[in-house]
């Protein structure tokens, strides 16, 4: 039995380069005047080529945004500790009663 890692291991790049694949073929219709020629999926569901690239774009802002989140939050608890860590230093400096 494959462990997580390998399978992770396996498995991310076999997903990406196949959406990869889906993407340059949908960018090769749509340059070439078919956008709204469709394709059929593995589920027999008829899917047009703009929706292809409607999908890349909206994961391509999701994953930007939740960068631009995730560096915003770490920003944030930067301030905190440096304010934490400037707390203590101060309050270590006291004198004794």
């Amino acid at each position: 039995m494959m462990s997580k890692k390998a399978a992770r291991l396996v498995l991310i790049p076999l997903v990406v380069l196949a959406f990869a694949a889906l993407l340059g073929r949908a960018l090769l219709e749509v340059s070439r005047g078919n956008g709204a020629g469709t394709y059929e999926s593995f589920y027999g569901m008829t899917i047009h080529w703009i929706s292809v690239l409607s999908l890349a774009a909206a994961i391509a802002a999701a994953f930007l945004i939740a960068l631009g989140l995730r560096w915003w939050q770490r920003r944030d608890d930067r301030a905190i500790d440096s304010a934490l860590a400037g707390a203590t230093k101060t309050s270590d400096n006291r004198d004794p009663p």
